[in-house]
């Protein structure tokens, strides 16, 4: 029985061959780009899918925030080695990451930042929202305000957001009535004269702040007042940024 003979094939049927090979040889393929060759675009979306956005990065200076429930982290993400590929892509990163989350400080770490906030000044720099909180009567004197880096006026200038948490000292043990019986309630004069005179002592301290606060924060920053901050706060500090916003929402 003969065998079946491979059919010859036809020249035009060989012609894809040579285009075939080339295909497949690495001397003619094109040459790779690095990733710095992708647009900007493109490259602030990778950023975005690797770093922290959008979250509360609380800046962590005494023991007392490092007790406080919602003073708890700046998130550890696995690919922080992007930060080590190159200077210029370092430098992104660093965009993202300061401007892309809001930064939580105490406001005795802006008066005494060069203890507290050790960032670098061109970092600081990068921030456009911030939250600030507490303002400890304790620890103030009635002055101007001190901060180490000269650069927080450009910041408070540049900010996108500015949430103030000011918790308004209140009367131990408030009745349920209401603040109008606590005053009212002769058993408890001489508690009384003592929130009073805390509150007297708070909106001096709390001066100074919101007359910087109104001075260098620019027109077109959010400006938040927290729930925390209390009516008679809310009211001051819309004397001195009248356009800022209550927020009934707030976690502190």
């Amino acid at each position: 029985m003969a065998t079946e003979q491979p059919r010859p094939y036809a020249a035009n049927e060989l012609a894809a061959h040579p285009a075939m090979l080339r295909a497949y040889n690495p001397a003619s393929r094109p040459t790779p780009f690095g990733f710095l060759d992708l647009p900007p675009e493109i490259r602030l979306h990778i950023y975005f899918h690797i770093l922290p956005r959008g979250e509360t990065i609380a800046v962590n200076g005494d023991i007392h925030l490092r007790t406080h429930p919602h003073q708890d982290w700046c998130r550890n993400f696995r690919d922080n080695h992007v930060f080590t590929l190159s200077i210029q892509i370092e430098q992104e990163c660093l965009d993202v990451l300061y401007s892309q989350n809001t930064f939580q400080l105490k406001l005795s770490h802006v008066h005494c930042s060069n203890r507290w906030v050790r960032f670098p000044e061109p970092d600081l720099l990068r921030i456009r929202h911030l939250r600030l909180v507490d303002v400890d009567v304790t620890f103030f004197e009635a002055e101007k305000p001190r901060y180490h880096h000269q650069a927080w006026d450009s910041i408070l200038s540049n900010l996108r957001t500015l949430k103030l948490a000011f918790r308004q000292p209140r009367p131990s043990l408030l009745p349920d009535r209401g603040l109008f019986t606590f005053i009212h309630d002769p058993a408890r004069q001489g508690e009384v004269r003592m929130w009073r005179e805390m509150m007297i002592l708070w909106f001096e301290l709390l001066v100074p702040w919101l007359d910087w606060f109104g001075e260098f924060v620019g027109a077109e920053t959010v400006v938040i007042a927290e729930e925390c901050c209390g009516d008679e706060t809310r009211r001051l500090i819309k004397k001195y940024m009248p356009a800022c916003q209550d927020c009934y929402a707030s976690n502190y």
